[in-house]
């Protein structure tokens, strides 16, 4: 049977920042070029296809605060580092779908009219691409101690032709410390590997990373991470890994 998901359960977030509350709409699109293989002697065009491109634009609300949607995008917008960016349609939960990638925003709008909120739009440029993966802690939760992925997220089969992993840490309230995530692979589903070490994020601190990775990816993966120090606050963030398929 199809499992049906409502749209209110999406999330964005774009770097270290969770832009999910002023957003209203969300959209990922991906082309691919074509290049025309036609020759005397037909009658129908014939193409070979070429090389792809995504992009993710997103629209919502106004909100001209410190931290806020619209100094956010300000700040991305012609700047020359690439940023992280999740788009999760059927949230993040372990095991989700999500969508992510490193863009450039290539664009930032902000519409006001009499009868409707002033309004924010921006487009996201995929550079290498925007790739399907899964979720891999969910991001709900709150972590105040070292732990991992309850059940490793199972994609039937290994892959041989590495990824791409992003961790987002959104909310930072511990009082000291730090917390190290790791992105494993397992064949087994019980013996674990190391696949994506992030560095380090101090407490009180927001954070984004982006790592990639060649060769096989085992069929199982998890999300692990070790909480040193504090005793006071928690940490949220997202994990997320897009396996290569060409």
């Amino acid at each position: 049977m199809p499992t049906f998901r409502h749209g209110r359960g999406t999330y964005v977030l774009i770097d270290q920042y969770n832009l999910t509350p002023y957003f209203r709409e969300a959209n990922k699109a991906s082309t691919v070029d074509t290049a025309e293989t036609s020759a005397f002697g037909t009658f129908d065009k014939t193409f070979v296809v070429g090389m792809r491109e995504g992009r993710i634009t997103v629209s919502g609300m106004f909100d001209g605060t410190t931290a806020a949607v619209d100094e956010v995008l300000n700040t991305i917008l012609g700047q020359e580092a690439a940023v992280n960016v999740t788009y999760a349609p059927e949230g993040l939960a372990e095991g989700r779908h999500v969508y992510l990638c490193q863009s450039e925003e290539t664009s930032h709008e902000t519409t006001a009219t009499i009868s409707d909120v002033v309004g924010v739009t921006a487009e996201l440029q995929g550079t290498g691409g925007v790739h399907s993966g899964v979720s891999l802690h969910d991001f709900s939760t709150l972590e105040t101690a070292t732990g991992n992925t309850s059940t490793g997220v199972d994609n039937g089969a290994s892959t041989a032709l590495g990824g791409r992993g992003i961790l987002q840490v959104t909310t930072n309230t511990r009082d000291a410390g730090s917390i190290a995530v790791k992105i494993q692979d397992s064949p087994n589903n019980s013996t674990w590997s190391d696949l994506v070490t992030f560095t380090s994020t101090a407490f009180g601190v927001r954070d984004s990373q982006y790592g990639e990775v060649t060769g096989t990816v085992d069929q199982y993966l998890r999300a692990l991470w070790t909480v040193t120090g504090g005793t006071t606050g928690s940490y949220e963030f997202a994990v997320s890994f897009a396996r290569n398929n060409v």
